[in-house]
Parts: C-alpha cells; sequence; structure tokens
C-alpha cells in the first residue's frame, strides 16, 4: 500500500505552472488514496519517491502515471 507520493521539482521543470502541478497531484492523490506533496528543491532535474509498502507493480504504475504527466510537458 502506498502512504505517500512526494515530487521534488527540479529547475528544468520549475516553469511550469502551479496548476499542472496541482493537477498532477490531484491525479495522483486520487488514483493511489495516499498523501501527496510537492516540493521544490535547488538541483536541475525533478525526481519521484513513494512511500509504503509496495509491489514493484504497484512502483512502477506511479512511476508510468507520473510519467505520463510529464511526456505532456515536452510535446
Amino acid at each position: 500500500m502506498i502512504s505517500s507520493i512526494h515530487i521534488y521539482v527540479g529547475r528544468v521543470h520549475s516553469h511550469l505552472p502551479e496548476s499542472f502541478w496541482e493537477q498532477v497531484g490531484s491525479d495522483l492523490h486520487h488514483k493511489y488514496e495516499c498523501d501527496l506533496v510537492i516540493t521544490p528543491i535547488d538541483e536541475e532535474n525533478t525526481r519521484l519517491s513513494i512511500d509504503g509498502d509496495l509491489t514493484p507493480d504497484e512502483m512502477f504504475n506511479v512511476q508510468d502515471s507520473f510519467g505520463q504527466h510529464m511526456q505532456k510537458t515536452h510535446k
């Protein structure tokens, strides 16, 4: 079970509007029924951290969901 998802927004994605991150957060929060924390960081890359007792499939599913949102930013 996933207890929380943390998104650390690096400089490469810091230009994205707050509404984008709110949409990502809302989607992941509802899809996985867990807490979600979005934190800007002073690093180049954005990264994802997942807390809880997860199976490899659950971890992949969260990464895939997050990746789908991030792909939209590169179109």
